[in-house]
């Protein structure tokens, strides 16, 4: 299976060259950039991802019984190239190893601040020596785990110095994807010494400006969290936002060079303004919130991004998969599937559900 990667290939911050695959974007529109472009009309779904396949899914996951089974919430999941799955717990706090087949290889971490612990973790990368890391927002901390027969190793621990949700190990050092109010940036490029080189991409404004001046509330550092991925050649930095949903995607200059709106969606942080009421919700004419999940690998011009809508007036969430056009942003094709969809190989695509309890699934292709 494609790996996230920490290094030459990052995780959900990663970094993409051939023979590996692919990548994606989003945004909003800004004085100096580029407008947002939406397809004109909203593209219909072409079938079920894996409805086809003749072998059922593996399911890893239980509400109760094996405690290695049970999980609190599923913040990320990462595969290896052998196929092995890694599932980041939110709410545990850990990181667990599990085959192909769904047994548990091992399981390692805990809440806390010290060396193998963690306090807010983020997003998991599979490194090519057999090594899996995990990051810790906060400190910008990254753990690695070495794979033993024993189970999960603990190795090298450091930071990069800064609050990071994500992050790409570039050849000239590090690109940071982290919130930064006052300097109007979420990405910033760090040296090999981890210090600061440049800071861009123009913040998603989504809060009215009268919501803001009547309550001293913004949501954009809500409206700007979301998904990092980058390629080396030609090097791109590709943004899903996460609560628009859309796409950006910028060049190593800090230029912005192409933002989609998907189609279709409608975002989950909007303010809704009720008489003197302000919430964060869907919009009333809707009732549903779209989110932005997970960028993956399709083919070497396309890309692929996982959604995942909640309907507030039946609490039912459904799951979708969008082809995206690299070049320029293009919408080319839409899938429902039945889960987030984190990644995919020649066999299967792999991915979770938090509801109506955590999973991580691997459905063969059909």
């Amino acid at each position: 299976m494609l790996p996230k990667r920490w290094g030459s290939n990052c995780g959900s911050g990663r970094i993409w060259a051939p023979p590996l695959l692919f990548i994606l974007a989003c945004g909003t529109d800004a004085e100096s950039g580029p407008s947002t472009q939406q397809a004109e009309e909203e593209i219909p779904i072409s079938g079920d991802l894996v409805a086809e396949s003749a072998q059922p899914p593996v399911n890893i996951g239980v509400v109760d019984g094996d405690e290695n089974l049970v999980f609190g919430s599923i913040r990320d999941v990462a595969v290896s190239g052998a196929g092995d799955v890694f599932v980041l717990d939110r709410l545990n706090m850990d990181v667990r190893w599990f085959d192909p087949t769904g047994r548990l290889m091992g399981r390692a971490g805990g809440k806390g601040q010290g060396p193998g612990e963690f306090f807010e973790p983020s997003a998991l990368y599979v490194e090519a020596d057999s090594a899996v890391v995990v990051l810790d927002p906060p400190r910008g901390r990254l753990t690695r785990y070495h794979l033993t027969n024993d189970g999960l190793e603990l190795g090298e621990v450091k930071s990069l110095g800064r609050w990071a949700d994500e992050f790409c190990d570039l050849d000239s050092g590090y690109l940071v994807y982290g919130i930064d109010l006052t300097n109007d940036a979420f990405l910033h490029r760090l040296g090999p010494g981890f210090e600061p080189i440049l800071s861009f991409g123009e913040l998603v404004r989504e809060t009215p400006p009268e919501v803001v001046a009547a309550t001293g509330r913004d949501a954009s550092a809500i409206h700007n969290k979301g998904t990092l991925l980058c390629r080396s050649n030609p090097e791109t930095y590709f943004v899903l936002h996460a609560g628009i949903p859309w796409l950006r995607a910028f060049n190593p200059r800090g230029e912005e060079i192409w933002r989609l709106a998907l189609s279709g969606l409608h975002g989950m942080h909007r303010w809704v303004v009720q008489g003197s009421v302000v919430r964060n919700g869907p919009h009333p004419d809707f009732g549903v919130v779209d989110s932005g999940r997970a960028l993956f690998p399709w083919g070497p011009d396309t890309l692929a991004v996982s959604t995942s809508r909640l309907d507030y007036k039946t609490y039912e969430w459904t799951y979708e998969v969008r082809l995206v056009r690299m070049e320029d942003g293009a919408e080319l094709d839409r899938f429902s599937a039945p889960m987030i969809v984190t990644g995919m190989d020649q066999e299967a695509f792999v991915g979770y559900r938090n509801y109506p309890f955590p999973q991580v699934v691997i459905a063969r292709r059909p």
